[in-house]
């Protein structure tokens, strides 16, 4: 069941989804002190392999460098032109694209094209900005801040989960970035409540679950949600038994959602784990980061078989869910754009983890309920 007894108001007006202002205050406080989940390992297998994304207007180039992964800015220092432009790409030498100054993993020069014009230039003075990195299981995360928590301090009481259901005993299925023309909370404000799912993911989720098949926990760095499976057919019961126990976990029959602060989450059941992180890149748009696990088959015959047949059909249903997802975000942006009423909305107790969240942005950004709509008031 949920915590709250009666509905909640909306805390954060219209204009919170569409202002620059407010833009720009969410990504100094929330996001620039975080850790951000940019890819996993078995986005960047070989040395040499890289990704490009940016953080809001910051473009990040993430490289694995002999096997470590490290993280850039991907601008070079001589006249700033980016390092690298494709999304996912593969080369030997760590080159700028314009002048082909090249770089070693500290991000030092290493070599300069017709070096002598250049004279005097001492050592480390044209340099790359790294960023911090580190690992949860396969997941890769990225700090824009050179001090403050390590990743297990930031992630807090989730990180065992992360740890657990992204280790090296799951295997990557899925990988897929996609921009939305929706603000970053709209993004995660969706993944709170199953209160749309009736209506958003009829074809693939069905109906809303019912309220007493719902648990709610709300943490200061967290919430979770349970939904309770009473009944499920023989061979689905039987199968989901087999995948948990392929990753040497108990068969729990749940779907579970963890939502980790600001923008990470990850959601689970026997047979898949996946992982999404919303980032910003400007007011009233996005980056979606998703990657989908299954865990790896033993040795049995059976289990192999299983896995290859069921492997593209969940590939597939969860395409199809987060498509419907990307479908109905934008128009969400859009009604925020046009609305002129500051005071409307309300949270019900199936959404109150919304609630949370929204406090836990204002308080972060040091802003007063008072400006989010209280006059609806906690009836």
């Amino acid at each position: 069941m949920f915590q709250s007894p009666t509905h909640l108001p909306q805390l954060l007006p219209p204009d919170a989804y569409r202002s620059p202002d407010r833009y720009a205050v969410e990504f100094e406080r929330l996001f620039k002190r975080g850790w951000h989940l940019v890819c996993t390992t078995a986005d960047l297998p070989r040395a040499g392999d890289y990704v490009t994304l940016d953080i809001g207007s910051i473009p990040l180039l993430v490289r694995n460098v002999g096997g470590e992964i490290e993280a850039y800015l991907n601008v070079c220092p001589h006249r700033f032109c980016q390092i690298a432009s494709d999304p996912v790409g593969h080369t030997e030498t760590f080159c700028c694209q314009y002048h082909g100054w090249e770089f070693d993993a500290t991000g030092e020069t290493r070599r300069i094209p017709d070096a002598p014009s250049f004279k005097p230039m001492s050592k480390g003075q044209f340099c790359l900005t790294r960023y911090r990195t580190a690992m949860c299981g396969q997941l890769v995360f990225v700090s824009l801040e050179a001090g403050g928590d390590d990743l297990r301090g930031f992630l807090g009481g989730a990180y065992d989960g992360y740890a657990r259901f992204f280790s090296d005993r799951y295997e990557q299925v899925i990988a897929s970035d996609m921009i939305s023309d929706s603000d970053w909370k709209i993004g995660v404000e969706n993944g709170l409540e199953s209160y749309h799912v009736s209506c958003v993911h009829s074809s693939t989720f069905g109906i809303t679950p019912p309220a007493e098949d719902c648990i709610h926990e709300l943490y200061p760095d967290h919430t979770l949600f349970r939904s309770i499976t009473r009944s499920q057919p023989a061979f689905l019961r039987w199968m989901e038994e087999r995948f948990a126990r392929s990753a040497t976990e108990t068969p729990t029959h749940d779907y579970v959602n963890v939502r980790t602060y600001p923008s990470l989450t990850y959601s689970r059941t026997d047979t898949v784990t996946f992982v999404q992180s919303i980032l910003p890149v400007g007011p009233g748009r996005s980056r979606h980061v998703y990657r989908l696990f299954m865990p790896r088959p033993g040795r049995n015959p059976v289990d192999r078989l299983l896995h290859r047949w069921l492997r593209p059909r969940l590939a597939a249903y969860w395409r199809a869910v987060f498509a419907e997802d990307h479908v109905i975000l934008p128009r969400i942006q859009r009604g925020c754009n046009a609305s002129v009423h500051p005071g409307t909305g309300v949270v019900s107790s199936r959404e109150e983890r919304i609630f949370h969240f929204q406090r836990h942005v204002l308080d972060r950004c040091g802003l007063s309920e008072a400006t989010a709509g209280r006059d609806q008031g906690e009836s």
